[in-house]
């Protein structure tokens, strides 16, 4: 189990690894955990 305790190191950490599950907190600090979903979306559409 790995975890983060900001939005920006857990969205590196996403980068990163291929998890087969997160929990994602909404009210991460850094910013909002709906836009660290909407940036790995992005990220998975660039890569197909």
């Amino acid at each position: 189990m790995d975890l983060a305790h900001n939005s920006v190191d857990g969205e590196f950490m996403g980068d990163e690894e291929a998890y087969d599950m997160v929990v994602l907190d909404l009210g991460l600090p850094e910013r909002p955990g709906l836009e660290v979903l909407a940036n790995w979306r992005k990220k998975a559409i660039a890569y197909r």
